[in-house]
């Protein structure tokens, strides 16, 4: 049983990261819009680099 789970929580954890290595370029933007309101957010993004 405690394997199952374990195992579940590996597979959404690499999936996430895999997710994260296609969207990382526009994940600092937010649209939602829906028939009352629309949400557009834009968050600041910075790269460390030596």
């Amino acid at each position: 049983m405690k394997y199952q789970s374990t195992a579940k929580l590996v597979v959404i954890c690499i999936t996430l990261l895999i997710a994260l290595l296609f969207f990382k370029d526009s994940l600092h933007e937010f649209h939602f819009k829906n028939k009352e309101v629309s949400v557009d957010a834009t968050f600041v993004a910075y790269e460390v680099r030596k």
